[in-house]
């Protein structure tokens, strides 16, 4: 059986916006990183993967969470808006067996600020507009 989460969860302990939909789909407000490790090391099968996009920081507290609950990380992609720019983003794969974790990054836009081939083949399936 494969069980599939979308989990909205960027921000902690950032401003809230007026609009509490928003806040619902992109602040941890009603889940915490903490909960969410707890319910993954619950549910996630020996042979599962489990993939988490979070903010660079977010994503730290995350694998600080699954100490001592036999999850580990297994493949980080760092997402960069700019190749000079910092890190805003991080595509993290958790499974139940130790590894060596292996590291990739993505460039959303080249110099010109268009959108980098990599990125637009990645995310062609999900947005019309690339």
């Amino acid at each position: 059986m494969i069980l599939l989460f979308r989990i909205h969860l960027f921000f902690t302990n950032h401003l809230l916006s007026p609009n509490p939909k928003l806040n619902k789909a992109i602040h941890s407000t009603t889940l915490s990183l903490k909960e969410l490790s707890e319910c993954v090391a619950h549910l996630l099968s020996p042979e599962g993967k489990f993939y988490v996009l979070l903010p660079l920081h977010e994503a730290t507290v995350f694998e600080e969470s699954l100490y001592g609950l036999t999850l580990f990380l297994q493949h980080r992609l760092e997402i960069r808006d700019k190749s000079e720019g910092k890190i805003i983003r991080v595509i993290d794969c958790y499974r139940r067996i130790p590894a060596i974790v292996s590291n990739e990054s993505l460039t959303i836009k080249n110099s010109e600020g268009l959108y980098t081939t990599e990125f637009s083949d990645l995310l062609r399936p999900y947005y019309l507009f690339l």
